[in-house]
């Protein structure tokens, strides 16, 4: 499904001329399939069938672009507009780009969660991001700004936990449903050992008792053995790349990592 006149075609060089036009044909793509609403206030899009154009535009390391665009609309400057033109070059970079999945006798929930800690300088808020495995690949992820102003880099990781421990119970329950249950914790890997022990240790600490109770709701999940939290080394966290920018190499190791490879290409996932 195309819109009339619509050519996928970038040119090889974007200008101030061409650029523009290429870029009003690409929201209106967008706007088509009733995504561009939900990009303005960056809401997931509604799903809708599957598609390879649409597929290779929804795809999940777009998220955090979006997700950062998306809070400078209400008065863009010409910097924003750069960051939006580098994010339309990555897009037509990756038109062959997918998502990988391969038979696998493992039905094991996996999840990795991270968190950056006041990357926003206006606020001082963090950006929390997560993301689940089952079998060969990646097949549920999240990328969002929080509420809350954290006090130490192991409160925003424990507060990200807590949101990965809730979208775990529920995929749990999913799995269940489709004939997949979990009969173990699920294993979610945190990259800092302070939140793991303030997940794993019920005693109200001094430096923490300010946290809000719902958070605490990652501790019974370990207790009725729902969620095992371990730790994994900050090199490996496959959440890191929903948190942050990155480098070119970390973050080529982690796209690997996370199973996207290109049609055009022979690559190992």
């Amino acid at each position: 499904m195309a819109l009339s006149g619509f050519n996928t075609s970038a040119p090889s060089v974007f200008t101030s001329e061409n650029y523009a036009i290429w870029s009003v044909k690409m929201m209106s793509y967008l706007k088509a399939f009733s995504l561009w609403e939900a990009m303005e206030i960056g809401e997931e899009p509604v799903q809708r069938h599957a598609n390879p154009t649409l597929a290779q535009i929804r795809q999940f390391e777009e998220d955090k672009a979006k997700s950062l665009l998306s809070r400078f609309m209400q008065n863009p400057t010409q910097t924003h507009f750069a960051a939006a033109k580098r994010v339309l070059r990555y897009i037509r970079g990756t038109v062959e780009c997918r998502l990988k999945f391969t038979r696998k006798d493992c039905h094991d929930l996996i999840g990795y969660s991270d968190n950056d800690w006041a990357e926003d300088t206006d606020d001082s808020k963090s950006t929390r991001g997560y993301c689940f495995s089952f079998g060969s690949g990646i097949f549920s992820w999240n990328s969002k700004k929080q509420e809350v102003v954290a006090q130490s880099s192991a409160e925003v990781e424990y507060i990200a936990a807590a949101a990965a421990t809730n979208h775990a119970i529920w995929l749990r329950k999913v799995l269940q449903d489709l004939g997949f249950e979990q009969v173990k914790g699920t294993i979610l890997f945190i990259d800092n050992k302070s939140a793991i022990s303030i997940a794993q240790n019920p005693v109200q600490y001094g430096r923490t008792k300010h946290i809000k109770v719902k958070y605490h709701a990652i501790r019974d999940a370990i207790k009725y053995e729902k969620i095992e939290v371990k730790h994994c080394g900050t090199d490996i966290q496959l959440a890191d790349i929903f948190t942050k920018s990155l480098g070119k190499d970390k973050f080529m190791f982690l796209r690997s990592e996370l199973r996207i490879c290109s049609l055009n290409t022979k690559e190992v996932c």
